[in-house]
C-alpha cells in the first residue's frame, strides 16, 4: 500500500512539474506574443514612468531585482537585436512547497490509517486465539464464552491504543524529518542572491545637466558595444515632496504613513553608428518614431532629420 501512494504522488508531482515548466513564458514578453521585441520594451518603459497603468510584474522584471524600471526595458531591447538570451519566467517555488505539504499530510493520514487497522486485526485475532484455548481448557464452556468476550475487547482496546500511539509517533517522527529536509531544501534553493547590474556607472557620468538647475544624479548606467552607445541616468529634481498615505476602506493601507521623496525622472541617450539598427529612418516613418517618444514621456533628435518635435 505505501509503495503504490508513493508512486502515484511521484507521478501527480513530475507531471504538474512538467506543465508548469512549459507554461511559462518568456522573461520581457509582457504583451504574449511568444518573442520579446522593441514593442515590449516600450510598455516597460511606459510603465516604469507611470504612463502604463498596469503589467504583468514577474515578466516585466528581467534583472529580478524586484523593480520595473528602465533598466528591464534595456534589457528587452537587448534580447531584441540579440545581444541577450531568452530566458523562461521562473515557476514559484510556493507551488512545491504546498505540494509536499499537502503530500505529506494525504500520506501520513494514509499510511496510520493502515497501519493500525492491519496491525489492531492481526494482534487481535492472536491474542482472541491464544486465549480463548488456555480459558477453555481450564473453565467450562460457559465460562469460556464470557471470558474469551471480556478478555477479547480489553486485549484489542489496550492492544489498539499501544499500537496507535507507537505508530502515530514513529509516523510522525520520520515525516517530520523528511518534511523539514524537504523544506529547508526549497527555502535554500528560494533565497535569490542579491543582483548587481555589471553596467552601472558613476552618478553623474552619462549625461550631463545644466548648471544652475535644480537637479541631481542618483544612478547612472552605461553599455557601448558594436557601435551601439546608450547612457541612462536616474535624475533628481526640483524640491523634496512630503505626502501623507492614509488608511482606506479597501484596505490597500493598512497603517496610515508619512513619505518624503524627491520628483525624478530616467534619461536615456542612446547613438550608433547607423540609426535605422533601432528601426528609426528618415523620411514617413520619423512621424511614428516621434509618436513613440511622446507616449513614452522621451524627446527624440536625431542627426540628419528634420524633426517638428
Amino acid at each position: 500500500m505505501k509503495k503504490i501512494i508513493a508512486f502515484i504522488v511521484s507521478i501527480a508531482i513530475i507531471v504538474s512539474t512538467v506543465i508548469f515548466s512549459h507554461a511559462a513564458p518568456f522573461l520581457g514578453d509582457v504583451d504574449r506574443s511568444g518573442a520579446v521585441n522593441s514593442s515590449d520594451a516600450l510598455s516597460i518603459l511606459q510603465y516604469s514612468v507611470g504612463l502604463k497603468d498596469s503589467i504583468e510584474k514577474n515578466i516585466a522584471d528581467i534583472n529580478g531585482d524586484g523593480r520595473i524600471n528602465s533598466i528591464d526595458a534595456l534589457k528587452a531591447l537587448m534580447i531584441n537585436i540579440g545581444k541577450l538570451s531568452n530566458k523562461f519566467v521562473p515557476t514559484k517555488k510556493s507551488t512545491t512547497k504546498a505540494t509536499t505539504k499537502a503530500t505529506t499530510k494525504t500520506t501520513t493520514k494514509t499510511t496510520t490509517k493502515a497501519t493500525t487497522k492491519a496491525t489492531t486485526k492481526a494482534t487481535t485475532k492472536a491474542t482472541t486465539k491464544a486465549t480463548t484455548k488456555a480459558t477453555t481448557k481450564a473453565t467450562t464452556k460457559a465460562t469460556t464464552k464470557a471470558t474469551t468476550k471480556a478478555t477479547t475487547k480489553a486485549t484489542t482496546k489496550a492492544t489498539t491504543k499501544a499500537t496507535t500511539k507507537a505508530t502515530t509517533k514513529a509516523t510522525t517522527k520520520a515525516t517530520t524529518k523528511a518534511t523539514t529536509k524537504a523544506t529547508t531544501k526549497a527555502t535554500t534553493a528560494t533565497t535569490a542572491k542579491k543582483y548587481t547590474c555589471p553596467y552601472e556607472t558613476t552618478p553623474g557620468g552619462t549625461v550631463k545637466l545644466p548648471s544652475g538647475l535644480n537637479a541631481r544624479h542618483k544612478r547612472a548606467w552605461a553599455l557601448s558595444k558594436s557601435g551601439l552607445d546608450i547612457k541612462i541616468s536616474r535624475i533628481e529634481y526640483g524640491s523634496s515632496i512630503t505626502q501623507r498615505f492614509d488608511a482606506n476602506i479597501n484596505k490597500q493601507i493598512v497603517n496610515p504613513k508619512t513619505i518624503t521623496y524627491n520628483p525624478a525622472c530616467t534619461v536615456a541617450v542612446i547613438t550608433c553608428d547607423n540609426p535605422t539598427r533601432l528601426g528609426i529612418t528618415k523620411g514617413t516613418s520619423m512621424t511614428t518614431t516621434e509618436n513613440n517618444a511622446k507616449n513614452a514621456g522621451a524627446v527624440i533628435a536625431i542627426p540628419g532629420t528634420k524633426s517638428s518635435y
